[in-house]
Formats: C-alpha cells, sequence, structure tokens
C-alpha cells in the first residue's frame, strides 16, 4: 500500500518505519509538507496524520500570524483533504492524553478508540474513505531511549520504570494498528 504518515514528533515518525515496514511509506514531519504530500504526491491509499501539530504560517497574515507554530488540531483538516484528494483509508492519532488538550477530550465525544482490548473500527466514511479518530495505540520503538530513565531500565530507588516498563525504549504511535483497525470491516 501506498501510504503517507504525518507527524512532528520524531519519535512517532520512527514508529511508523517501524510499524508500517513493508509498505509504500512517505513519512512527513509538518502540515504544509503534508499538504503538498496529498494534494501532488498521490494516490494515497491510505494518510495517517497525528492530530495536533504546530500551525502552518503559509497562509497567515495580521492577526493569523499569531497562531504560528502553536499546537493546533490540523489532523481534521488533513483527514478531510486526504479523503477529497482520493485516500481510501484515513486515520488521526493522538499521543495526547485526553485531560491534557482540549482537541484530544474530542475524540472521546466522536467515540474514539484507547485500544484497550475489544475490536477497533473506522468510525466514519468521508467522501468514500474509511474514517478514524483514534487516542493511540502504543508500541516500544526500536533504536531509542525511554524519556523517563534514559534507557536505564530503572527508575526512583532502581525500580523497574513505570514508563517504558523495564524496557529502556521510549513509546510511540502503532501506526500498523491504526491502518488495521481502518482496513476491518
Amino acid at each position: 500500500m501506498r501510504i503517507l504518515v504525518i507527524d512532528d514528533t520524531r519519535i512517532h515518525r520512527q514508529a511508523a518505519q517501524q510499524t508500517l515496514a513493508g509498505h509504500d511509506l512517505t513519512v512527513v514531519g509538518n502540515y504544509d509538507e503534508a499538504v503538498r504530500q496529498i494534494k501532488d504526491g498521490g494516490p494515497w491509499d491510505a494518510v495517517l496524520s497525528d492530530l495536533l501539530m504546530p500551525a502552518s504560517g503559509e497562509s497567515q497574515g495580521g492577526e493569523g500570524e499569531q497562531y504560528v507554530g502553536m499546537q493546533m488540531p490540523v489532523g481534521f483538516a488533513l483527514a478531510l483533504l486526504a479523503a477529497l484528494h482520493g485516500a481510501r483509508y484515513v486515520g488521526v492519532v493522538t499521543a495526547t492524553n485526553h485531560h491534557h488538550h482540549p482537541a484530544s477530550a474530542m475524540l472521546d465525544s466522536l467515540g474514539s478508540a484507547y485500544w484497550y482490548g475489544g475490536e477497533v473500527r473506522a468510525n466514519f466514511v468521508i467522501n468514500g474513505a474509511k474514517a478514524g479518530f483514534y487516542h493511540h495505540p502504543s508500541v516500544r520503538v526500536e533504536g531509542t531511549s525511554c524519556p523517563t530513565c534514559n534507557g536505564t531500565k530503572t527508575g526512583q530507588d532502581q525500580k523497574s520504570c513505570w514508563s517504558c516498563e523495564g524496557t529502556g525504549l521510549a513509546e510511540g504511535k502503532d501506526w500498523g494498528q491504526v491502518l488495521a483497525a481502518l482496513m476491518r470491516e
């Protein structure tokens, strides 16, 4: 499959390379690059995007300039754009806790998945594309270090690190699980 993954966080881009290996994969790190790829790099079988990314300055002037670089829920717009440009599967994923940002909390009322067991499916059909809006499933990303223990696998008092659960690896988005959920009938 031809897949476009959009995320401004390096660890989540690395996770895409790990969890979508074997696909024709393009990974980009910002909104402007994503728009160019969706419009000119397609057709895409799947477009998977982060929910929150820095706002673009490309079309801003005057009052809009104050928002450039701020974390905005651009994933919604990218999902719609991808569906308009023929993507068959569109997923928007956040690693932000729903208590920490209103846009992440909005996913709760859309019936988004938390990946705590059970079968997760796409929520919507937009312009013929199966679309889902999700709190991220996670995977340990090879070649990384846990930000809490710096890869030592131990936390305070030399106990196993609670963040990486003793793996020493950072956690990233499991884009492969997101794609599988979108493809379920």
